[in-house]
């Protein structure tokens, strides 16, 4: 029992550094300098053609409006996210590897 669980303490950090893109380069690109409000967002992720689960996966982490996105991430509470917040919100701004690749194929 004590080998398994060393082995899987072992390969834990092996598998959250194979995410191809990082929290702060996926909020540049999806930012580009500026700052994003939940209409903003909501519009960006409607327009992009992409498989029809990516939108629903979104919403059910996130809640509607993007809810606990902004909560998280919107660090002043301004109703915009922009990079200033992302760095200031620390890591309960930080999502999964999962969350990360849906949010780069939908924004960048």
């Amino acid at each position: 029992m004590f080998q398994v669980l060393f082995v899987l303490l072992l390969f834990i950090p092996h598998i959250y550094a194979t995410c191809e893109i990082n929290h702060f380069d996926l909020w540049t690109c999806a930012l580009k300098d500026a700052c994003m409000n939940k209409f903003q967002l909501h519009s960006a992720i409607r327009r992009k053609k992409t498989q029809n689960l990516k939108k629903p996966y979104l919403l059910a982490v996130e809640g509607s409006q993007y809810h606990k996105l902004f909560q998280d991430c919107d660090h002043n509470q301004d109703g915009c996210i922009s990079m200033f917040d992302i760095k200031n919100a620390g890591k309960a701004c930080e999502r999964t590897c999962t969350w990360r690749n849906t949010m780069k194929d939908l924004l960048c």
